[in-house]
């Protein structure tokens, strides 16, 4: 009885071992994922500010070229209907380079986009036995 009680108890401290060394690789792969998804979400903040620090830059100078307009500040040798012309030729030009750069960068967003969802599914394929066996021994995972 006492061999018997012996590996009984050499059995439950093999299994909180394995437990424990379970518990910390999960711990280390939550970890792993939150600086992931962290980086992934910086990224993208910074792709959105730059997208902001354009736009603004734009509406800017449209601004400027408005009020040296209405100051009188633009030469004012042409006249009024040449001015009016150039003028909205020039924002006609300004706003398709406008549309153009949001395109592109709207096209970037896009692509870095998917490149993080794709990254992130090859990171929970890449974990995904490891999430199932914790699962199917100790309940549901905190992760998902």
């Amino acid at each position: 009885m006492s061999q018997e009680a012996e590996k009984a108890f050499r059995r439950m401290q093999i299994n909180k071992e394995r437990e424990e060394e379970v518990r910390r690789e999960m711990e280390a792969i939550k970890a792993k994922y939150e600086s992931e998804i962290k980086e992934i979400q910086v990224k993208l903040e910074e792709e959105k500010a730059k997208g902001k620090e354009r736009e603004f830059l734009f509406l800017e100078r449209e601004n400027t070229l408005l009020r040296n307009y209405q100051a009188g500040k633009i030469n004012r040798v042409t006249t009024d209907s040449e001015q009016t012309k150039s003028c909205v030729i020039e924002q006609c030009k300004a706003m398709e380079e406008y549309m153009q750069k949001m395109e592109e960068i709207k096209k970037r967003y896009k692509e870095i986009e998917e490149i993080h969802a794709a990254e992130f599914k090859k990171i929970q394929e890449r974990h995904s036995g490891n999430i199932t066996t914790w699962n199917k021994t100790h309940g549901n995972c905190v992760l998902q």
